[in-house]
């Protein structure tokens, strides 16, 4: 009879249409850009239900790993995992999925440059400014140096990282409170700078004397029992200055 085939129905459906699927995750930016995210992918059939077809899986991630590179991308995939669930409806009926994690790190070796080394500057030129002399004007010039390059990269950092984030990276709140503490600071400096090179014999304002001399001598422990004597020693000085000259 020669060669006999049988064929023999099965019920197996192959199906392995191309498609690209792109989908937005909820990012969790705290640890940026040193973060690891992971995405969620649902595939599943809405015209069929669990009565008509059944979604089985190999329990494989070599698949998703296979004709990808690492190093070459934005992102490296460090694991995948595929599982079967159900969406039930009601009434008894349900469709099946097929869910599809992937773990996504950044690639971040560029970001270490770019961020970590300016927020090391930033640093180092913010305890400079207590280093050098009170009376030394280059403080100022330190300081606003400082405060420039933290505006700068708030500036840059605002337009790199991703408006998806649902929290705050820990970077861009170290550089706010950088800038903030930076304009405190300057300040500060301003103040003793001007108290430094201003003339001895310039008296500090009233207002601020009532409020030193007040209750809040007490609270910051000013002893100014010692000022007072030394201004009423003074005061008797130049009375008995006046009586001899009269």
């Amino acid at each position: 009879y020669g060669n006999t085939y049988l064929n023999v129905a099965r019920g197996r459906v192959g199906w392995n249409p191309p498609a690209n699927i792109q989908v937005e995750c909820l990012l969790d930016l705290s640890y940026w850009p040193y973060d690891t995210q992971t995405c969620g992918i649902d595939i599943g059939s809405w015209s069929k239900g669990g009565d008509d077809i059944s979604l089985r899986t190999n329990n494989s991630t070599e698949l998703f790993l296979g004709m990808y590179k690492q190093g070459f991308r934005y992102w490296n995939i460090i694991g995948t995992s595929i599982r079967t669930a159900r969406y039930d409806i009601g009434n008894g009926k349900w469709y099946p999925i097929v869910h599809v994690s992937i773990t996504l790190k950044r690639n971040s070796d560029t970001f270490g440059h770019t961020i970590i080394i300016p927020a090391v500057v930033v640093c180092v030129m913010t305890l400079l400014q207590f280093l050098l002399p009170v009376t030394n004007s280059r403080r100022l010039t330190v300081g606003c140096c400082s405060a420039l390059i933290t505006t700068l990269m708030l500036i840059y950092l605002a337009n790199t990282i991703p408006p998806l984030g649902s929290k705050m990276p820990i970077i861009v709140k170290f550089f706010g409170q950088v800038l903030l503490m930076e304009v405190i600071i300057l300040i500060v400096v301003c103040v003793t700078l001007c108290l430094a090179t201003s003339s001895p014999s310039l008296a500090p304002p009233e207002r601020l004397m009532t409020i030193l001399t007040g209750p809040l001598s007490v609270v910051l422990r000013l002893d100014l029992s010692q000022s007072q004597k030394a201004k009423r020693s003074m005061d008797n000085d130049d009375c008995e200055v006046l009586e001899a000259t009269a």
